[in-house]
């Protein structure tokens, strides 16, 4: 089974997909079954967009984690817009999975457990490199997500269940609109949030205020929850079943929905 005979403090790592610095597609390190499934969903669900000639124009970028193999094992990871040395337009993925023991009983707060590494990632697939051979040194150089994530947790329930909501954010969700996300959430396994809000300075506060929320109302755990967009419009996106091909395309065309 993935991770037995491992330290749960090690991270792998990887990246696939297009970069300017390469010529064409590239893989680094996709050592797990894990991380080689969620290149091939993104394959297949670009394959899918592509003939349907939705992969002009628009750029997205979706910060996301996912449910593993094995308990308290998930993967990390942004995928983004991208293209090669050629202009060629494909995503880029840049991803790692291990463990986070008990995640699945605070999965609202992971994201405050990937809050430095997504950064990081986001970084790594703007910046400019002289070769592939520097971006591969800069994926392997990824710090692992926070192992004190329970601790600021702790820290964050101290002061208060409301007390760390952001005001503009109380005001601007009521109950009414809670309830139904967490029935769609439950009834259809899937649930898509606009963060967007003239009162809201960042929908990623959003998007993680809206998952205690619905944990709150809804005694699920996720499969995968997605955070971005495009930069004028930003989402979140939960998932309580396995992906497919069809979920690609529609977090990579909803800004047209």
């Amino acid at each position: 089974m993935l991770g037995i005979g491992k330290p749960k403090n090690i991270w792998n790592w990887a990246a696939c997909g297009k970069h300017p610095v390469a010529k064409d597609y590239f893989r680094i390190n996709l050592a797990t079954s894990l991380l080689s499934a969620f290149e091939s969903w993104f394959e297949k669900g670009y394959q899918i967009l592509d003939k349907q000639q939705k992969t002009a124009g628009t750029v997205y970028s979706w910060r996301f984690w996912g449910k593993g193999i094995a308990k308290g094992n998930l993967i990390c990871g942004v995928g983004k817009d991208s293209g090669d040395s050629m202009d060629r337009r494909y995503p880029l993925l840049v991803m790692g999975d291990g463990f986070l023991d008990g995640w699945e009983k605070d999965w609202d707060f992971l994201h405050r457990a990937f809050e430095k590494t997504w950064n990081q990632i986001e970084y790594i697939s703007s910046r400019r490199f002289d070769d592939l051979k520097g971006l591969e040194t800069d994926v392997h150089a990824i710090k692992n997500p926070t192992h004190k994530w329970m601790e600021l947790k702790t820290r964050n329930e101290n002061l208060g269940k409301n007390h760390s909501l952001p005001h503009a954010i109380k005001i601007s969700i009521n109950h009414e609109e809670i309830m139904e996300k967490a029935s769609h959430l439950s009834q259809k396994m899937e649930v898509l949030i606009p963060l967007d809000h003239q009162t809201w300075s960042d929908p990623f506060d959003a998007a993680g205020q809206w998952c205690s929320l619905l944990k709150d109302h809804w005694s699920g755990v996720p499969n995968a929850i997605f955070m971005g967009g495009v930069p004028e419009k930003h989402f979140l996106a939960i998932f309580n079943r396995s992906l497919n091909a069809n979920d690609f395309v529609r977090l990579w065309s909803v800004s047209s929905q």
